[in-house]
């Protein structure tokens, strides 16, 4: 039988913070004409040119002094002139140097959510328009990191971004790249590696907002002050795990299988904290498995599990170790119909690959269930944000003028445009736009407040925690 997928319901994640948006200051406004193309509207000048504030920070570079604190910038507009505060964000993601179908439409989905929000698109969040309409003409650039999932990697390329800070701009070789200093981090999806980035981060007055990374650890707002997210964390997960072993399955003994870093170790502890609760407690053994292990050292950790006898595990691991593991685990007898598996969302587009059929990893997870954070896309299909997002995903970037701009912004710009066309959102998509629209607004909201387009940290720190839009799971 297929996969049985657990829904956990959407939570109100975003920790109260505080944090500090730093803009970039220019001497003096400049001026500049970015095409010869006469336009009738502001909006008609800026939508016609998805590259319109990329091109307006790099055409002024010249000008612009040591990047401290913000970037105010005039354009020429057939109106009259307009002064911009631009704001640039960092975006830490996976799957960029080597394209992927995950990793593009992730890249695409918030360089979509930028343009929205530039130009105060409202067809799928309503909540855009109400900053593209005052007098703070508030707006954001941005630029990608590619993590490759590793701590190191995503640090170092942080720290590269921030020794922008005091000095002049570099010219970009391509005029759609931004290297600016940063107001904000989007990202990452690991837990491992958004823990040192948000650390990183959190000692420069930088906020780290991340769509995928659900570590209960964290939470901790000693660790990490400028840390939120958009996605429920493993305390809400271990919940909705426990509930069914114990529920529906009345469950007495759980063996868990996790991947040893932040996100694996987190979640493990949580579900056997949870399965402790209550009158009727589940016995949980823990499991600890190297990440990437070697088929040996996966031998090691599933000899650990055989002995114990159970019949129900739960399986906390990367698509690597899973690939690795699961056939292994069929092999030695402890997976397959006399035993029920339950893995994470992140595996089961791999179970569903008519790849994996008719080998030993299809039959180890014949039967399984998965712990959904987010409902499928068939059961999004209807609602007014999935309806919106996925059509105006295909219009924009199936548009030959939207699809080199969103080469332009990524290192491999060999990939075709069939990577991505007709596909539907993959996992995490929607919590990364809903991750890129919050720090944008509260950014707005802050700027209001403050009746400057410079707010303080506290200023910044109140808008977050009330930022409140429609989103694809609800408010």
């Amino acid at each position: 039988m297929p996969p049985l997928c657990l829904l956990v319901s959407r939570m109100a994640l975003w920790r109260t913070i505080g944090l500090l948006v730093l803009f970039i200051l220019a001497s003096s406004p400049c001026c500049t004409s970015i095409s010869s193309e006469v336009f009738n509207t502001e909006k008609d000048e800026i939508q016609s040119n998805l590259a319109f504030f990329d091109e307006l920070f790099n055409s002024n570079n010249a000008s612009i002094g040591p990047l401290s604190n913000r970037t105010v910038l005039q354009y020429e507009s057939s109106n009259g002139p307009l002064n911009f505060t631009l704001c640039h964000l960092a975006v830490f993601l996976n799957n960029l140097e080597v394209p992927s179908f995950n990793g593009i439409r992730q890249a695409a989905s918030v360089l979509m959510a930028l343009h929205d929000f530039n130009t105060g698109n409202d067809s799928i969040v309503p909540q855009m328009r109400q900053c593209n309409v005052g007098e703070f003409k508030l707006r954001f650039t941005m630029e990608f990191v590619d993590t490759i999932r590793e701590p190191l990697t995503a640090s170092t390329g942080l720290l590269n971004i921030l020794q922008r800070k005091n000095r002049r701009v570099q010219t970009a070789q391509n005029g759609t790249l931004v290297h600016a200093y940063p107001s904000g981090i989007i990202g990452a999806v690991r837990s491992a590696v958004t823990s040192p980035l948000s650390q990183f981060s959190s000692v420069n007055d930088l906020v780290t907002i991340s769509h995928a990374s659900t570590s209960d650890e964290l939470r901790s707002e000693q660790e990490y002050p400028l840390f939120g997210r958009t996605i429920p964390s493993t305390t809400a997960d271990a919940v909705a795990v426990v509930s069914y072993f114990r529920e529906v399955l009345n469950a007495t003994h759980v063996g868990v299988l996790y991947a040893n870093d932040v996100f694996g170790t987190s979640f493990a502890r949580s579900i056997q904290t949870e399965a402790g609760r209550g009158n009727s407690s589940i016995s949980v053994t823990l499991v600890a498995l190297p990440v990437d292990a070697s088929a040996n050292e996966a031998m090691a950790s599933l000899q650990q599990l055989n002995v114990t006898g159970f019949r129900y595990f739960v399986g906390i691991l990367f698509d690597r170790d899973f690939r690795t593991v699961m056939p292994l685990a069929y092999d030695m007898g402890i997976a397959g119909e006399k035993y029920l598996w339950m893995f994470t969302q992140s595996q089961l587009q791999l179970m569903n690959s008519p790849l994996t059929a008719g080998t030993n990893l299809a039959r180890a997870v014949h039967g399984s269930a998965v712990l959904a954070t987010v409902t499928g896309n068939d059961l999004l299909q209807g609602t007014r944000f999935y309806d919106e997002y996925t059509s105006r995903f295909s219009k924009l970037w199936n548009s030959e003028v939207g699809w080199k701009y969103l080469q332009s912004k990524l290192p491999q710009s060999t990939m075709t445009k069939d990577l991505i066309e007709g596909s539907e959102p993959g996992p995490f998509e929607l919590f990364l736009y809903e991750a890129v629209v919050s720090m944008c607004l509260a950014s707005c909201d802050a700027a209001e407040k403050a009746g400057s387009d410079f707010f303080t940290a506290n200023g910044l720190y109140d808008s977050f925690t009330r930022t409140n839009f429609d989103g694809a799971y609800g408010q």
